[in-house]
């Protein structure tokens, strides 16, 4: 009897390792969770914001555009007078190559801006796709952690539930049989030595010299 006793409480030692080990895993995950919810509605704000942004640059764009080929044709027909201003003498002169200057620093100035508008287009349309892939792999781990976390809950239902049935049969007296019934199934002890037919030294006669762990066959029938 203090064989089955021993037994029960070497089933205890190993289950409880393993059930504190399993159970601070849960808040770690919670952790993981909440990080990465954070991370993925921050990177959709951001990439809502990148979008807008891309919005309005379209339209500055097409202003940019617009007024850079407005200022060149300008360009283009002041050029054209070629000597014309000739016959209005030097002055005259000096005006229109003061305003064939002034024009082509517009026109360069608008290719500029156009140009610039256009760079930072690209770095959004980047971003906004860059953003869609981490915002795809954040989601996806997502799901594997809140799975991840279902899993290891009905685990440690499973071992507290296992563990509260261990401890409630050791606490109670083990019958002579060493058949113990439990709402998990029937539970039965016993030492190899009753396998093979023999009754076996007395325990209690053997005490101290007993090896750890005992020696003897276990199984768990529903």
């Amino acid at each position: 009897m203090r064989c089955l006793r021993a037994a029960m409480g070497l089933l205890l030692l190993a289950a409880a390792p393993a059930t504190a080990a399993q159970a601070g895993d849960l808040p770690a995950i919670e952790g993981r969770i909440r990080e990465t919810s954070h991370r993925i509605e921050t990177r959709e704000a951001r990439s809502a914001q990148a979008d807008a942004e891309l919005a309005g640059l379209s339209g500055l764009q097409e202003s940019a555009r617009a007024r850079l080929i407005d200022k060149t044709r300008a360009l283009y027909r002041v050029s054209r007078a070629g000597y014309f201003p000739l016959a209005g003498g030097f002055m005259a002169m000096l005006s229109h190559l003061a305003r064939l200057d002034r024009m082509r620093r517009l026109v360069l100035a608008e290719m500029d801006g156009l140009r610039r508008l256009t760079v930072q287009g690209y770095a959004l349309k980047e971003e906004v796709g860059r953003l869609a892939g981490e915002i795809a792999r954040d989601r996806a781990q997502l799901s594997a952690l809140v799975e991840q976390r279902a899993a290891t809950a009905a685990t440690e239902e499973s071992d507290a539930g296992f563990e509260s049935t261990l401890a409630g049969t050791a606490a109670r007296q083990i019958p002579h049989s060493g058949v113990i019934h439990t709402e998990h199934g029937t539970l039965r002890i016993h030492d190899e030595e009753d396998d093979q037919g023999s009754d076996g030294d007395d325990f209690t006669a053997r005490r101290g010299r007993l090896s750890l762990p005992l020696s003897g066959t276990r199984g768990l029938r529903e």
